[in-house]
């Protein structure tokens, strides 16, 4: 009689105690894919009992699950189409925190793949599971546990459509089965509306506008210029004496004018120049410099390169290097002095030797 009594007492225990049917993938319980995207049927499920998180599939990445806390139970659908919407809802009167995983399957026994997680993409925050590339006729799994493992006992609304819903939260991926992003683009994008064309750029204004514009294309600013063989140059004593490189070292040579750089814009530019001269008195002084001038022709800088006391010599050498910043409108040009009348030396091959010589161009 006790035994009869103790039996009598622990049965409505362990009727309660006892797991949902769906505890396990393998008692997963079989959804209806319905056609369209409206939730017209959907199953009202509760997971009171439910075990501790099913350890033969990967873990998700989403609603704080883990195997020791979390309390799953599990679904099943066949693929009509390639495309599908698993959605969550709101069962009763009490809304839950849930959170749902997708995998692929090849029976309850062997779950497979990244699992596509979701816990507040759907209608009121559940989760909504949305996918372009199923496999008709192939089994999936999803798996639906309470974010917060300390509540056990709950119901909702589950169903599947064949139509695939934008999520409630505006995250869009394209080719990608999971979007993290407003929109999430997996692949080449092309944009045809607007005015595309070639270097142009999509820029935004203050607002969020978006445009095509064009790159701009930085300007090519270099030149070479040189002193015909032909002509040599004599330098008066004792005064900087500007030299007049006339000739060209290619085609269109630009911002030099009579032997005068102008810059076109600010910027950091690059400098040589090489002069070759003629000493017919022991002891002069002679001096080559690359000189910085203001807009109105005035002296701002001068970078140069000295011999003193040069012996009698019909050829020597100097040059110069320089870079420097200029502002647009500043002038650039090379200088000669010596302390006694000097020539410049330009002895050569007409087209060929170019002793004296000016070059320059842009940095940035």
């Amino acid at each position: 009689m006790k035994n009869s009594l103790l039996m009598l007492l622990l049965f409505p225990i362990e009727l309660l105690a006892q797991a949902p049917a769906n505890d396990e993938p393998c008692g997963a319980v079989t959804l209806a894919v319905v056609s369209g995207s409206a939730c017209t049927a959907p199953v009202i499920y509760q997971w009171q009992n439910a075990s501790f998180g099913y350890s033969g599939a990967v873990s998700p990445s989403c609603g704080n699950f883990t195997n020791t806390v979390s309390k799953d139970v599990w679904f099943k659908f066949t693929a009509t189409a390639a495309n599908a919407s698993v959605i969550l809802s709101q069962a009763y009167g009490i809304s839950h925190n849930l959170a749902a995983a997708f995998y692929g399957s090849e029976g309850c026994s062997f779950l497979y793949g990244d699992p596509g997680c979701d816990d507040d993409s759907g209608p009121d925050n559940y989760p909504q599971l949305s996918y372009f590339d199923l496999i008709p006729g192939q089994q999936y799994f999803i798996r639906v546990w309470q974010t917060n493992g300390a509540i056990d006992t709950g119901s909702a609304r589950i169903c599947v459509v064949s139509e695939p819903l934008a999520p409630a939260s505006a995250v869009t991926g394209i080719n990608t089965k999971f979007p993290s992003a407003g929109l999430d683009v997996n692949g080449t994008m092309k944009i045809r509306g607007g005015t595309p064309g070639l270097n142009k750029v999509l820029t935004s204004d203050a607002y969020g506008n978006a445009s095509w514009k064009a790159v701009p294309v930085a300007s090519q600013v270099s030149f070479g210029a040189y002193i015909l063989p032909s002509f040599s140059p004599s330098i008066a004593c004792c005064s900087f004496t500007k030299l007049v490189f006339a000739e060209a070292e290619a085609a269109g040579v630009t911002n030099l004018t009579n032997g005068t750089f102008t810059a076109p814009e600010s910027a950091l530019y690059h400098f040589d120049a090489a002069a070759s001269y003629a000493v017919s008195i022991a002891g002069t002084n002679v001096s080559l410099r690359i000189a910085v001038l203001s807009p109105a022709n005035v002296v701002v800088a001068s970078y140069e390169t000295r011999e003193n006391n040069s012996s009698v010599t019909t050829e020597r050498s100097l040059t110069s290097s320089v870079t420097v910043r200029l502002t647009a409108g500043q002038k650039v040009e090379v200088q000669f002095y010596a302390s006694n009348t000097t020539q410049i030396n330009n002895t050569g091959t007409l087209g060929i030797d170019r002793k004296n010589r000016f070059q320059g161009y842009k940095i940035n």
